[in-house]
């Protein structure tokens, strides 16, 4: 699996899990890895604290330097008629899961693929 499609499992993996919910906690920042340690994406409180404006950031290793893919994605949901953006709560992290997968893949160089992944 190649680090772009890696990055994206993670990240959906933290916006999809409950982690930013109204309740209360001490957590400042929580991070997955990848498997092979070389993709990481943190959820991040802008306050540092446990309540506040959170944001996720992704970042990747390349050859032993750190390099920043996705500086900052904003966490919430802003209507029209109300913000649920600011001064969210974190609740609680679940502990990863490391998933395996084997599969066929039709007309290309190796049919037999393997992935894995972190999962909260």
């Amino acid at each position: 699996m190649n680090n772009k499609a890696l990055l994206t499992v993670c990240l959906l993996n933290l916006l999809l899990a409950p982690l930013i919910l109204f309740s209360q906690s001490t957590a400042k920042m929580v991070s997955l890895q990848s498997p092979n340690q070389k993709i990481n994406v943190a959820l991040l409180c802008q306050q540092n604290s446990d309540q506040g404006d959170w944001y996720i950031k992704a970042s990747y290793n390349n050859n032993g330097k750190n390099i920043v893919a996705i500086p900052r994605i904003d966490v919430g949901l802003s209507r029209s008629d109300q913000d649920f953006s600011k001064e969210l709560k974190f609740l609680k992290v679940s502990k990863p899961i490391l998933i395996k997968k084997q599969y066929t893949a039709l007309h290309v160089k190796r049919s037999v693929c393997s992935n894995s992944a972190n999962i909260s």
